[in-house]
């Protein structure tokens, strides 16, 4: 028993050892979860800090107003702020223009300056007005699944500035050429009467930490995945020869895939850590890139051993469903298109569980669901195991499986 298991390892080391072109392969293998986790952490790490490449267009269509000999012009104040910053680009255009580029892709939004923006504005500090002063800002969020939130977060950081820099402006260049009365109206405009304060029990610096544990558990799973359809999942002695039997060809080909699970948790934790990503805790995190590792792997190769091309098909999909049922980016009690669907089968999917487990490691260790998210996995991992034995033992099933997958490679369009 032991002695043949102990075979096939030493047969798939030999086989690493010898050939660099496989040697090359299996590292290209490693590597693979956190090329695909740690890439799209980067691209969501704080789209803030990049806002000098975001492109806005500019309309002011803004009227200057003459009062007592004294002109005032909002309208360009708040034009040459913004294009005199280096938060955005901006591009000043008429307004066919600007919202064309809008809607072309060229601009992230337009910021619309109406022709009675200043007429308001004095209104108001003469108190002939209480409405606000408007300010349309016109965007378009077809460019990317992530368009809606930044430009929600850049109109309201683009309207905090010219709040900012417009009471500044005009408190100090105007208020000394008005009454009194005036004066005490145009600082009342600056002034919020509510303070919001935000506490959080898990602040993060970077969005990137936010979406950290879900790209990384959907990594180690197309790692698993990827590696289980690469590389050869059966003993390089064929079976048919009897050599070997059901259990001792399945746990010794898992050692080769295991060792690849464990390689690819360990470098995605030195790489997370050299990347800068918020970790509370590292040896938790650690722990459940481990076992989250594992876990997806012995799940892959199980159902590929037992199954063979339909494992694989169960393999995909399993991926899919848990890219949207899992709670990883929406709350899952939001995801409309089918909550029933993912609310139902959430807490039946191992990432579920892989996710919580690593948000540990990332945000403030709460000891209750560690350990549940760790044992839940452990039970995913023996139930997949248990079930491919049980598969792999069963002649009826074994050869129904042979025969299915011999039909596959017939038909010329499957491996």
């Amino acid at each position: 028993m032991l002695s043949n298991i102990f075979e096939i390892i030493k047969d798939d080391i030999k086989a690493l050892s010898k050939n660099p072109i496989v040697l090359v392969v299996f590292i290209v293998l490693l590597l693979i979860p956190s090329i695909y986790g740690l890439t799209n952490t980067a691209v969501s790490w704080d789209p803030s800090e990049e806002t000098e490449n975001l492109n806005f267009a500019i309309v002011n269509n803004d009227e200057a107003v003459t009062i007592n000999g004294q002109t005032y012009n909002f309208g360009k104040t708040i034009e040459d702020n913004l294009t005199s910053s280096d938060k955005y680009n901006w591009v000043i255009l008429d307004e066919d223009d600007a919202k064309k580029g809008v809607d072309d892709g060229k601009y992230m939004a337009t910021l619309i300056i109406p022709s009675n923006f200043t007429e308001d504005i004095l209104a108001i500090s003469n108190g002939l007005s209480s409405e606000k002063a408007s300010l349309v800002f016109y965007d378009s969020h077809k460019e990317s699944s992530m368009m809606y939130s930044i430009t929600n977060a850049s109109s309201l950081a683009i309207i905090n500035e010219i709040n900012n820099d417009f009471a500044k402006s005009f408190n100090n260049q105007t208020l000394s050429k008005v009454n009194g009365p005036v004066s005490g109206e145009l600082l009342n405009l600056s002034v919020e009467p509510i303070e919001l304060i935000v506490e959080s029990e898990n602040d993060s610096s970077h969005l990137g930490d936010l979406f950290y544990a879900f790209y990384t558990s959907i990594s180690l799973w197309v790692g698993a995945l990827v590696s289980c359809v690469i590389m050869n999942i059966n003993p390089s002695k064929p079976i048919s020869e009897k050599r070997y039997k059901s259990y001792e060809a399945y746990f010794g080909k898992l050692f080769i895939f295991v060792l690849i699970a464990i390689l690819q948790a360990l470098i995605l934790f030195i790489l997370t850590l050299y990347m800068g990503v918020q970790v509370t805790d590292s040896y938790m995190l650690l722990l459940g890139l481990l076992v989250s590792s594992l876990t997806y792997m012995i799940i892959v190769y199980s159902l590929i051993s037992a199954l063979g091309n339909v494992g694989k098909l169960i393999a995909v999909i399993g991926l899919v469903l848990q890219v949207g049922a899992t709670g990883g980016v929406y709350p899952i009690e939001i995801t409309t298109a089918y909550t029933s669907l993912f609310q139902t089968i959430n807490p039946y999917l191992p990432i579920t569980y892989g996710i919580q487990l690593l948000r540990e490691g990332v945000f403030n260790l709460n000891w209750s669901i560690l350990s549940a998210s760790l044992v839940s996995l452990l039970i995913f991992a023996a139930i997949f195991i248990v079930i491919a034995l049980l598969i792999k033992s069963t002649g009826f099933v074994d050869r129904a499986v042979a025969k299915m997958n011999k039909t596959m490679r017939d038909s010329g369009l499957f491996n």
